[in-house]
């Protein structure tokens, strides 16, 4: 219950992540790309990545969905490692 934790997906901070749309998926291989308000394409895969605002994972990811997200290294280089979810009462769109 810590409003300080981005990671508590019931602190609505989304302010604390980057916003970006997610343009391809990859079901087969739980894979996708999200594109960044700065233009640039950043795979993720859902081994690597924690999804926040839903108990599905993967399967509650749709392309042209509105994210946050955050960004790390790991051994292929930059990748989302988080992608938090628009609250269901969020209809914001861009």
């Amino acid at each position: 219950m810590n409003a300080d934790d981005p990671s508590d997906p019931s602190s609505g901070s989304d302010s604390r992540f980057y916003q970006g749309t997610i343009v391809r998926l990859y079901p087969g291989s739980q894979r996708g790309i999200v594109h960044t308000g700065s233009g640039r394409d950043v795979p993720f895969a859902v081994p690597d990545v924690r999804i926040l605002g839903t108990t599905l994972g993967f399967a509650a990811l749709r392309e042209g969905m509105q994210v946050g997200f955050d960004l790390g290294w790991t051994s292929h280089g930059v990748r989302v490692t988080v992608i938090r979810l628009p609250e269901a009462g969020d209809v914001s769109g861009g």
